[in-house]
């Protein structure tokens, strides 16, 4: 098997259906490829939509289990893939139009240990009809790879996007956390990756559906977990980018605490991420090359905010 498709589903009876849809006109058109869909804790009609399109679809495995935690999810569905490769699809997103396809000719092309691209953001679910728009492929040198993901602009943190080498990612199985278990992860496959591969093609379509897990909404549900996968990323690109390079994810962090009561409660609990803030040279940050004008003036007003807690 070349390729296994990863999809955890926790209630996700309102979309999966035409999600499978859209992923079995994807499937249609290629070989050696299986999808393992993970209902985890569900208690609508996934397990029912799950069940029925695996009796007429060979291609779909599934698995129920009951850990309401997405990188648990995750971590079943791994242990249940045979292929080479693995990528994830979220149980409310697609694969472009032709997407699924150009991902294993280039899988096939070039046996890389890790291939990265960005997702296209969509705030309507992907309908099938935006065809893919290839580009090339080019390889990323470690130290290249670690900055572009630092800079989580081009290059989100999410899993989705990304197809990485079997034996790599059973090394670093995805973090048994309720979210952000991608940003945590990711990092450790980037370094022990030998063979990584940047494309500029969108092959996936992310829907950034209210009220789901990345949905920080008002208060940011998972501070803790963001601050672990900020942590994580330090531990994995160590002498690989400098303390520059990663100020910003700190520093927007901080920001969005700032915004509210319970955020700067967690500040006042945390001190090890205001020792973290507080670490990054204030003079030299205001002078690096890293740092656009709009950072700068954020980190700012972030130490500012810290002033006024008493936070310094």
């Amino acid at each position: 098997m070349l390729l296994s498709v990863i999809m955890p589903a926790h209630n996700a009876a309102a979309f999966l259906e035409q999600t499978l849809i859209l992923l079995a006109g994807e499937m249609a058109g290629v070989e050696q490829v299986e999808v393992i869909a993970i209902d985890d804790a569900s208690t609508d009609g996934t397990a029912s939509i799950l069940s029925a399109f695996s009796s007429t679809h060979s291609w779909l495995r599934t698995l129920s289990v009951d850990f309401a935690n997405v990188g648990q999810a995750r971590r079943a569905g791994v242990e249940l893939a045979t292929g080479s490769f693995v990528t994830f699809l979220d149980s409310d997103d697609a694969f472009f139009k032709g997407g699924l396809s150009w991902l294993v000719q280039k899988l096939r092309q070039h046996d890389p240990d890790l291939l990265m691209t960005p997702l296209l953001e969509v705030y309507v679910p992907y309908d099938g009809v935006e065809p893919l728009a290839p580009a090339d492929v080019e390889p990323l040198s470690l130290r290249q790879a670690c900055g572009k993901f630092c800079e989580h602009q081009a290059l989100q943190g999410h899993f989705n996007g990304k197809c990485v080498r079997r034996n790599i990612l059973l090394n670093h199985l995805p973090a048994a956390m309720s979210c952000y278990e991608d940003m945590a992860t990711t990092p450790y496959w980037i370094r022990d990756a030998h063979g990584i591969l940047w494309s500029e093609t969108r092959f996936y379509a992310y829907y950034k559906r209210p009220g789901s897990l990345s949905d920080r909404g008002t208060e940011w549900r998972y501070k803790s977990e963001y601050c672990q996968a900020l942590l994580n990323i330090e531990d994995a690109f160590r002498g690989q980018v400098s303390c520059m390079q990663t100020a910003h994810l700190w520093i927007g962090f901080a920001k969005e605490l700032l915004r509210n009561a319970a955020g700067k409660a967690f500040l006042r609990e945390r001190t090890d991420v205001i020792d973290k803030l507080l670490s990054i040279p204030l003079p030299s940050y205001l002078c690096s090359s890293n740092a656009s004008w709009k950072l700068k003036w954020r980190f700012l007003r972030v130490r500012l905010g810290l002033l006024r807690l008493g936070l310094k």
